[in-house]
């Protein structure tokens, strides 16, 4: 049932948080396969998430009073619970990666404008749209990365577990913003338009936070880095390439994110 379910995952997250994870100096700088670029990628995105994970809370919790569903409550909750703990976790992150000179927590400090901007310009359910959109996007990366071992079996093992940890996570409360936009005004061009919008602006952003770590290392032309990364993305194991089916899922007028499962 999904109730005991979430009473699962909450008592895990309660531990998890308890834990923590160890960043420091024992991770080499190139934590994934040795590679600038791929790592940098990944740094990347650990750059944008707390900001961003504040940013689905604040549409969530717009629409939260009005939830009659007990059980979508507690999903609400919990999903809550979770992404602000996501934060939490990759500020940490963040604030190392600075320590070893990536600009990331003036990434944050950016980002945090940007969307301060966006929420005081949209409406809530044009923001509920977008989270609906980007968690699309997190599912995704999740499921690709937990269902192929081979994408991270050349991760510094605190990084591995790290992301596997959130990845987890995230296909845990994976349905709950889209449930929740369902409740309020569901529109199919609205939604979707939403993810275009994801593709062609947000994602573009977190590739050009990417080459701004690279150049600030200094790796930003190293050809060799670049064609490995090429291969590990596109070829073998192939990231990206095996994101595209779940991604364009999302244009389906039946879609619901518990249309794909964990393998």
């Amino acid at each position: 049932m999904l109730i005991d379910r979430l009473a699962t995952a909450s008592e895990r997250e309660t531990k998890i948080e308890t834990s923590g994870f160890e960043f420091g100096s024992a991770i080499p700088k190139h934590w994934a396969a040795n590679n600038p670029v791929i790592t940098s990628f990944f740094n990347a995105v650990s750059s944008v998430i707390p900001e961003g994970e504040k940013f689905f809370i604040h549409s969530i919790r717009y629409y939260e009073k009005s939830i009659t569903d007990p059980e979508l409550l507690d999903a609400v909750k919990l999903f809550i619970h979770q992404e602000d703990c996501h934060s939490q976790q990759h500020h940490a992150m963040n604030d190392w990666l600075s320590s070893t000179g990536y600009p990331s927590l003036n990434i944050e400090d950016g980002l945090r404008k940007n969307l301060r901007l966006l929420q005081s310009h949209s409406s809530p359910d044009t923001q509920l749209a977008g989270t609906v959109a980007m968690e699309h996007v997190s599912t995704i990366l999740s499921e690709t990365l937990l269902n192929n071992p081979e994408l991270s079996i050349r991760f510094h093992p605190e990084i591995s577990r790290f992301f596997k940890w959130h990845s987890k996570e995230e296909l845990e409360h994976k349905s709950v913003a889209y449930d929740v936009y369902q409740t309020t005004n569901p529109n199919y061009w609205h939604r979707v338009s939403k993810l275009i919008f994801v593709s062609l602006i947000l994602l573009p952003a977190v590739a050009y936070i990417q080459l701004k770590f690279l150049l600030s290392e200094k790796q930003l032309f190293n050809v060799k880095a670049w064609s490995k990364a090429h291969w590990y993305f596109w070829v073998s194991p192939g990231y990206f390439r095996k994101m595209m089916p779940g991604y364009f899922s999302y244009y389906r007028n039946n879609f619901h994110p518990s249309d794909r499962d964990l393998k």
